[in-house]
């Protein structure tokens, strides 16, 4: 099983299909562990190309589960708890700058991604370094591409 795997899984979900809004991203994959267990967190959100940028906005959701990722343990809208904010991007990146640049980026995540959930299968665990490597994965493309107004940090 691979992240592109679990995604497509997770589009279909009944919850997804039916509580978050169709225009949203799912924004990057974040693996972590949390009492032993592998869990999973995406912030979907919004984005759309404007004059040549790709212009980012605030988290509308948060979803959290754990393996094997078909049930959740989190699930917030934040339009329903009061904490969106409005119709102002909160991070812009050149589209020609993201299409050459971030997709390698972006596909080590995957791929670290990928490593965790392979460790998870045939381990029954992760390996801390292993966790580590996505964790530094993650965060090369949040710093990159500059959006720590999404992801925090």
């Amino acid at each position: 099983m691979t992240m592109r795997d679990v995604e497509k899984m997770l589009l279909s979900h009944p919850v997804i299909r039916s509580e978050v809004a169709v225009e949203m991203q799912m924004g990057f994959p974040f693996l972590y562990q949390d009492q032993g267990k592998l869990c999973l967190r995406y912030l979907p959100h919004r984005e759309v190309v404007e004059d040549g940028r790709l212009v980012f906005y605030a988290p509308a959701y948060r979803l959290e589960m754990c393996y094997p990722f078909k049930h959740f343990m989190g699930f917030v809208n934040y339009a329903l708890s009061g904490n969106v904010h409005g119709g102002e991007g909160i991070a812009e990146v050149a589209l020609d700058w993201m299409l050459e640049n971030a997709r390698r980026d972006v596909e080590q995540l995957y791929g670290s991604c990928d490593a965790v959930l392979d460790e998870q299968v045939r381990l029954g665990g992760v390996r801390p370094e292993t966790m580590d490597m996505h964790h530094q994965a993650f965060e090369a493309c949040v710093e990159k591409m500059g959006l720590r107004g999404i992801y925090g940090g």
